[in-house]
């Protein structure tokens, strides 16, 4: 993608938010390798996390252990 347009911000979007194990994992292998991205994408869906401040309370601790893996900002 940069390739084509070097400004393009690159997300790596994962599902199950609430899942911290597996994106900590992931996101330390992912960085291990070096891989570009600019973004780290979380899933909320009503339905399955509840409510937002739910979500918050969960996510809170995958949010806290990403930022010290990954200098990113998130998008949920």
């Amino acid at each position: 993608m940069r390739e084509i347009q070097a400004d393009i911000p690159i997300m790596i979007h994962l599902d199950n938010g609430g899942f911290n194990e597996m994106y900590v994992e992931w996101f330390d292998e992912f960085t291990k390798r070096a891989e570009p991205f600019d973004i780290i994408g979380l899933s909320y869906y009503p339905f399955w996390h509840g409510t937002m401040e739910d979500y918050r309370d969960r996510e809170g601790k995958t949010l806290d252990q990403l930022k010290g893996m990954a200098t990113k900002p998130e998008l949920v």
